[in-house]
């Protein structure tokens, strides 16, 4: 594979497919299976990465024992909360192995219509 090498560089970094997947948009197109084919390679499981069919809905997780989600996604999940409150995405949580994960799922056709639940009217 052509991007093999810095592949395994940023999974010493993090494990987080899609923040490797978009260091490569910057540069190169690299397809997230190909990642994950490498990831695979080098583990025999992701481990607290959720369903793979949930991963790319994935905003932020984080230690099921730590007190706050990371520093790096507070702005992100900040973001999906006022879309939640728009009814364009549905936040969600789910918990694999010692890891808990925050998703925020679009939602398709016209937004949902519901009260307010993070930031009011």
């Amino acid at each position: 594979m052509k991007f093999e090498q810095k592949i395994k560089q940023l999974m010493e970094r993090t494990r987080n497919p899609f923040e490797i997947q978009r260091y490569f948009d910057a540069t190169s197109k690299v397809k997230l299976s190909e990642i994950r084919a490498v990831m695979k390679a080098n583990q025999s499981d992701l481990p607290g990465w959720g369903r793979p069919c949930l991963q790319r809905h994935i905003i932020s997780r984080r230690k099921a024992y730590a007190q706050s989600w990371p520093d790096a996604d507070l702005q992100t999940i900040i973001d999906h909360k006022r879309l939640h409150d728009q009814g364009r995405v549905i936040m969600c949580q789910g918990r694999d192995g010692e890891y808990i994960i925050q998703y925020a799922i679009p939602v398709r056709g016209r937004p949902l219509r519901c009260a307010a639940y993070f930031y009011g009217g």
